[in-house]
């Protein structure tokens, strides 16, 4: 069980970092080179990220690839909720957003190194905004993202947090509590129709993440799983 030092328990990513957080449980984890689900396939090298997409079988893959230089914050892309959601991210961008990837709208909430927001770039996505509440995480995700991607990032939480647009897609690698109190607000800021990702969550926990989803009119539309971790793909009705 983690312990928060915040004065607001409610408060999601609160004035202790995610990755500061979990690091303990997060080292326990056997880190995997690749990963693949039914459309997407993670490699991971050193501090190189591909992602290899094909759409159907005898299609020919479409390989999606950058560097993190800084890895100061989560989301090195070798620990299960963060390659779950770069496949999740992927097949969202793809098959799911009817939009043209530079017409989209993204949000990643809690963006740690920036590693989500930099793929969604990479993919064509040219309007995401991102933000951390750890300023260890924010400065981390400044330096990986620099000038080379159409990516604005604050250092905030999500209840000061204030969108100057609606969202065609969130993603949020949060932990399990922070992501139950954060569904009100993703859903709020989602357009129709709209996607929200996420992943950080304990297997034991996941019907009660659905079901709170539900509540706000999102609804599970994918899911993963790997070593004891969930990660889900919500649609706003």
């Amino acid at each position: 069980m983690f312990q928060f030092f915040d004065t607001d328990s409610d408060s999601a990513f609160g004035a202790i970092s995610y990755f500061d957080a979990i690091k303990e449980q997060y080292d326990a984890v056997v880190p995997q080179a690749v990963y693949g689900s039914d459309t997407a396939r993670i490699h991971i090298s050193e501090k190189t990220i591909a992602i290899d997409f094909v759409q159907a079988l005898h299609e020919p893959v479409t390989r999606y690839e950058f560097t993190l230089p800084h890895i100061h914050a989560f989301g090195n892309g070798k620990h299960p909720t963060t390659y779950m959601c770069l496949a999740l991210l992927a097949e969202t961008l793809h098959t799911r957003i009817t939009k043209k990837p530079d017409e989209i709208t993204m949000l990643d909430a809690g963006t740690g190194t920036g590693i989500l927001a930099i793929a969604a770039a990479v993919m064509g996505v040219t309007h995401i905004d991102a933000f951390d509440a750890s300023i260890q995480a924010y400065e981390c995700a400044r330096n990986n993202i620099g000038n080379k991607f159409p990516i604005t990032v604050q250092c905030c939480d999500i209840q000061s947090f204030e969108p100057k647009r609606m969202y065609d897609c969130i993603t949020a690698n949060l932990m399990t509590a922070l992501i139950i109190a954060s569904a009100p607000k993703f859903s709020s800021m989602l357009e129709n129709q709209g996607y929200c990702i996420v992943s950080g969550i304990i297997d034991e926990r996941q019907y009660e993440v659905i079901e709170t989803f539900r509540k706000y009119n999102c609804i599970l539309k994918d899911g993963q799983t790997s070593q004891g971790w969930f990660a889900g793909v919500f649609q706003k009705l």
